[in-house]
């Protein structure tokens, strides 16, 4: 029955992070009030929950991993979750989890990559093999 409800809280997560990237893509204002709310800014609201997540990265790598998508989201959100969540220590609770990542999760630490090149405005990434194109190659050298 554990096993089960780690399963069901593991989806939920994913489920939360597919439904924050799809919104982040149809951004309402409806939607930016939403997240405004107490069920989500609120003491023990949805972002300290994924922020918990995240501190928690070391026991739970794969819930860890789901928080760090939704948070990467909210951080892409607006201006005004990105201090939200800076205000809540986001940067040390990424760099925690990338480390763990880094070390035992792969996704984990990727995700957390991106989230904390958000965090700090550099949001360089290099592209992914099949994005590059003769004018990145000689722009960006090396390129793929």
């Amino acid at each position: 029955e554990h096993r089960e409800q780690e399963i069901m809280h593991n989806t939920a997560l994913a489920i939360l992070g597919n439904a924050l990237e799809s919104t982040l893509d149809t951004q309402h204002t409806s939607q930016a009030h939403l997240l405004q709310t107490k069920e989500w800014l609120g003491s023990s609201g949805i972002v300290d929950t994924l922020l918990s997540e995240l501190s928690l990265a070391q026991f739970r790598l794969h819930d860890a991993y789901q928080a760090a998508r939704c948070v990467c989201t909210l951080l892409e959100f607006s201006c005004e979750m990105k201090q939200i969540l800076l205000g809540r220590n986001v940067a040390v609770i990424l760099k925690d989890a990338h480390a763990i990542g880094t070390a035992k999760h792969s996704l984990l630490a990727a995700e957390c990559k991106e989230a904390l090149a958000l965090v700090t405005g550099e949001e360089n990434v290099q592209p992914a093999p099949h994005d590059c194109d003769i004018t990145d190659s000689l722009l960006h050298w090396p390129c793929c």
